[in-house]
């Protein structure tokens, strides 16, 4: 998917002292600063509603989530002890596109 989300060699592992950098030295880096791709998606809903004589109504409807089928991924690893850390290797469930025809009848 994504090969690098982020420069895993921009950080580096825990100190042996109280703080987090080389020597036990805190580091400038703030708390949940790493940010996901996000999610996107565009729904649509077309209807049309057909009369029959005066007391009749039929709606004849169609959906769609995620019309355009885009791809959502999933958050990046960000352990500095994994071989894939900075990488996104799996997609978002259920994101995929989805349709739905129906019709209504109202008397």
């Amino acid at each position: 998917m994504a090969a690098e989300w982020f420069n895993p060699a921009a950080f580096t592992r825990n100190g042996p002292g109280k703080g987090i950098g080389p020597g036990g030295a805190d580091g400038t880096t703030p708390r949940d600063f790493l940010r996901a791709s996000g999610y996107r998606d565009i729904d649509l809903g077309i209807f049309r509603n057909i009369s029959i004589k005066e007391r009749y109504t039929l709606q004849v409807r169609g959906e769609a989530s995620n019309v355009f089928n885009l791809v959502n991924l999933a958050t990046p690893t960000a352990s500095l002890a994994s071989s894939i850390d900075g990488q996104i290797t799996a997609a978002v469930a259920n994101s995929n596109r989805q349709l739905q025809l129906g019709m209504r009848f109202t008397f």
